[in-house]
């Protein structure tokens, strides 16, 4: 299984959300 590396491309779609949000906030 390749948990790990699941785990870091959720982590960097979720960054990747945030930074939508708080772009389209300003």
């Amino acid at each position: 299984m390749a948990r790990r590396e699941l785990w870091s491309w959720l982590k960097t779609l979720i960054l990747a959300v945030i930074l939508a949000l708080l772009i389209r906030e300003y």
